[in-house]
């Protein structure tokens, strides 16, 4: 049944294309741009210059950033920081969103991105699905992701993505 349901909510599998990261996020940026401030929340950017691309599905990649974007959302009611920035470090792309929301106790940072997991205590808020789609999607792509949190000021998503070959 799990199964079934992550192949449900996953993106049409696509060809892997070279992808700039930097498009897919200002994509999405243009539909976020007033939930943002309608909900107080600022957003700042540290991008890498010269990014380079990712070979990837942009439907994943999109998917990946509307997670997180709406989990930094749900985390900042009253409104906040959302950083975004981007650095390449031995040729892999380090894409980090930060946000200055409720933070991730230190009881629950480990099961974030388990199937089902979820804080959210309205039933119509989350089924714990989003994060554990993304970390599928990350390890699709060849990446990694990791979170770092403190409770009650910040949590940071780090995704590490190798780039493409010339």
């Amino acid at each position: 049944m799990l199964k079934k349901m992550l192949s449900f909510s996953k993106p049409d599998q696509q060809d892997r294309l070279p992808i700039d990261i930097h498009t897919v996020v200002d994509e999405l940026m243009l539909l976020y741009k007033k939930r943002f401030r309608e909900n107080s929340i600022k957003v700042h950017f540290d991008l890498e210059q010269e990014p380079g691309l990712v070979l990837g599905s942009k439907d994943q990649l999109r998917q990946i950033f509307i997670n997180l974007f709406s989990n930094a959302m749900y985390a900042m009611p009253d409104g906040g920081d959302l950083e975004i920035s981007t650095k390449i470090i031995s040729s892999k792309l380090h894409i980090i969103v930060r946000d200055t929301g409720t933070g991730i106790k230190p009881e629950h940072i480990h099961k974030v991105f388990h199937s089902f997991f979820t804080t959210k205590t309205e039933s119509v808020q989350g089924v714990g699905l989003g994060l554990s789609v993304c970390y599928g999607f990350i390890k699709d792509h060849g990446g990694d992701i990791t979170v770092e949190s403190q409770e009650g000021q910040w949590t940071k998503f780090t995704i590490t993505l190798p780039l493409a070959e010339d």
